[in-house]
Order: C-alpha cells, then structure tokens, then sequence
C-alpha cells in the first residue's frame, strides 16, 4: 500500500477506554494524513479528464474530518469516562459493553477504520491500474513533473505551497528577501505564485510574464491605476491562463448568491477586526500594512470590495473616507467605501478597530433581503413574505484550495472550474481598478492615537 494504514497501525492508540478518550487528535490526525495522502498520490497519476475527481475528494475529505472526527471525539469522551467511573453498576445503559467496557465510541471507532480500509484498498487498485498502463514500474514522482514556484515565504506564501503540494504538485517556496531574480531559474516552471507585499510585485510579474509562466497573484494586484496599466501590458500573453488571488469568490454565500441574486437597493459589506490579534508573535508597525506606499486597510482587506463589484458590476466609485493614525501617516485604519449605479447604493467598510472580529453583507430589495454573517457562515433570506435560515458547511482553506486548482488547471492547459466568478486575471481588471482608483481617492477625515506603535 502507498500509505501503511493497517487496522492495527489504527487501534493501537485506541486498546482501552482511556486511551480512547486521550487519543481522538491523533485519530483525526491519521485521517488527515490519510485523505492527503490519496489526493496527493492519485493527482500525480490520473488523467488530465478526470482532474476534477480530484477536488470532489478534497472537499470530501474535509467533510470526512469536520463532520466524523468532532461527534466521534465527544462520544469518545462521553463513553470513556462513563465506562472508566461506572465500572459495575449503576443503572445507566448497558455497563457491560463489549470488548472489555468500551462502549458506542469503540464501535464508532471501528466503523469509521473499516469504513477508511475499504477507501484505501479501492484507490490501491486505481493506483496499480493506472500505473500499469503505460508507465511500467515507473515511481508515482516521476509520473508527474509539474513545477511551481511560490515567491514570498510569509504565511499566505506559506499556504499556497501547502496547499499546491496537497494537491500534488511539486512546489518549491522561495523567499523574497535575498533573491535574485536575474539568476532565477524558469525553465521548467509551469506557474508562479506571487505572494509577495504588494509595492515589490512588479519585477516578479515582469520576469514571469516575459518568460510566458501563467501567474497566481495575490490581492490586490495593485494600488496605483498607472500600475495597473503596466500590468495589462506585461501579462497580455498569459492573462488568459493567470489569476488573482480573490479566494473568496469562491465562498459558498457568495456562490450562492451569485446563483441566486437579491436586486438589491442597498447593499452593505463589513469587515473589521483588531489588527494587533491577528497573529501570535506579529508586529502592526513592522508589517507591510503599516506602510504608507502598499499598506493600509483599504489594501488588505480589499475583498469585500471585490465582492460588491462581483455582485454588482454596475456599481461605481464614489466617496472614500477613512480614519487614519497619528503614528502612521498615510496608513488607513478605518474605511467606509460609497458605490452607486443601477438604482443601488452599496457601501463598504473595513477597518483594523474592531474589538471582535466582524464579517458580515445584507442586501436589501424591494421584494427580497439577505442578511449573511460571513464569520459564522450562516444567514436569513426574506423574499416576498417567506423566510429562510442559510448555513454552510465548509473550511476556510477550502476556498484557496478551489482557486488553487483552478488556477493549476489554466496553468496546464485543462479545464477549470465551472465557477462564474472564477477570477482570471484577464476577466478582473475592473475589479482590480476599482481598489486602485478607491486607494488612490481616500480622504482622511479623522485620526485616531496610540495603541499600534
């Protein structure tokens, strides 16, 4: 077998009432490892025709962790303890349970293994297969030699190359800091992930562009419109095979809104939270965003703008008034966004205030109103005197990993994604101006003291 997954190798932290209790991470952990494991070796030798398999079994693996490994956990606890303090008697349900006093959480341990061998004998059998078509007793690495590069190694660097080599390709990370772009080597890259801050974006894109390597950037593209011209110049050849880094088209509210829009009168975007929470062991003023020239919230947190432009391409710029901060001039903290066309008016705020995190749309229309908290995933619609309670089921790095093998598959000459907003760079240049012309129109009416130095 690929992976030495074995019944044994999985009860062995599972022989007794308290380890069952003790040892449901490291359960959820093999199962992880488990579903990476298959991915990663079946994406490296199917058929470019069934490349879209591949992400069925992704999301499908992390509906396996989020809705096994959490009810199996608690019932592992509940179980173990009842079983560790009733012992003999007591009343309750059944205190001689089988296989030594291990009760329901055993059983569920047990099918969910059986349940994991049956997947890995299947894919062993599809793997020998396909293996032995064409490719001889050639090794599952050499079967596919697709390379990508990830420059910028700060933590959306970080993911995008964990999440390229999830999905089996070979991936090398590079750090912006002390690389020479003049001896970096292209030959044999298929695609560029640009991770880098935002001012420092344009000689890597030049180089990718001029070598014809399809592109992944992150958002934003730019800040300054008469960038964003050079970058139409320098990408024409492969804009059509590129993409930026808007992951959260692929958030199902969205999708779903897409699918089903509200004519909306009024729209609202929010996004807020206290910068200085964002990460353990990270600095406000040593970071990218507290720079004047590429910082600020407008920039980082810009996807809600582009959510407004995806939903409602018709809007137009208006006011942007912004907060800023005495120890950073330049630098906005607080920014509320005016946009109007087509009968609605739409207004998005961002900030880095917020005590408590705060990500949240409504969309108001005469006959229809959605109301979505994009934090807890759940939302209403009313629409013509009928309510609906919304939720979605799904994890956050589901949505780079969507726009990830989209993007892989442009870069190889496949079929992406049937997704309407898939954002190919050649098709988000609107978009892209529109955060651009907003940076660039800010008005600081206020400003705010202390707390960030």
């Amino acid at each position: 077998m690929l992976l030495p997954l074995s019944r044994s190798r999985l009860l062995e932290v599972f022989s007794t009432p308290a380890s069952l209790a003790h040892n449901t991470d490291a359960f959820a952990l093999l199962l992880v490892d488990f579903a990476q494991t298959y991915i990663g070796r079946l994406s490296a030798v199917v058929p470019l025709s069934v490349a879209h398999l591949l992400g069925s079994l992704s999301a499908l693996a992390g509906r396996l962790i989020a809705d096994l490994c959490v009810p199996v956990a608690s019932q592992l606890l509940g179980d173990s303890s009842h079983n560790a303090s009733g012992g003999g008697g007591g009343g309750g349900s059944g205190g001689g349970s089988d296989s030594g006093g291990v009760g329901v959480g055993h059983r569920v341990v047990l099918s969910a293994v059986d349940n994991c061998l049956v997947v890995s004998r299947a894919l062993d059998k599809i793997l020998e297969e396909l293996q032995g078509d064409d490719d001889g007793d050639q090794p599952v690495s050499a079967l596919r030699s697709v390379s990508y590069l990830v420059i910028g190694s700060g933590s959306i660097g970080r993911r995008h190359h964990a999440n390229l080599t999830a999905l089996g390709a070979e991936s090398r990370l590079l750090p912006w800091r002390g690389l020479d772009l003049d001896t970096l080597e292209l030959d044999a890259v298929t695609g560029l992930v640009v991770a880098t801050a935002t001012p420092i974006r344009l000689d890597v894109i030049s180089i990718a562009a001029r070598a014809g390597i399809p592109l992944y950037i992150e958002k934003p593209l730019v800040f300054r419109p008469e960038d964003l011209a050079e970058v139409k110049t320098l990408t024409k050849d492969i804009a059509a095979k590129s993409v930026l880094g808007l992951m959260m088209r692929y958030h199902p509210a969205i999708r779903y809104l897409q699918a089903d829009p509200v004519d909306a009168y009024s729209a609202r975007f929010v996004i807020g939270h206290d910068v200085r929470k964002w990460r353990e062991n990270w600095v406000f003023a040593d970071s990218y965003a507290a720079k004047p020239e590429g910082g600020g919230v407008l920039l980082d947190l810009c996807h809600e703008l582009d959510m407004a432009h995806a939903l409602y391409p018709d809007l137009a710029l208006g006011a942007v008034d912004c907060i800023g901060h005495t120890d950073f001039p330049g630098v906005d903290f607080a920014t509320e966004v005016s946009l109007s066309g087509a009968g609605r008016l739409a207004t998005v705020a961002m900030d880095y205030l917020a005590p408590e995190g705060v990500r949240r749309l409504s969309l108001i229309g005469r006959e229809d109103m959605v109301e979505i908290d994009l934090l807890s995933n759940r939302g209403q619609r009313w629409r013509r005197g009928v309510h609906e309670n919304l939720s979605w089921q799904f994890e956050r790095n589901d949505m780079f990993l969507d726009l990830m093998r989209d993007f892989m598959a442009l870069a190889e000459g496949r079929t992406p994604s049937d997704t309407p907003l898939l954002p190919r760079l050649d098709r988000v240049w609107d978009s892209a101006a529109l955060t651009a012309e907003a940076w660039q129109a800010r008005n600081f009416r206020s400003t705010i003291e202390g707390g960030f130095a």
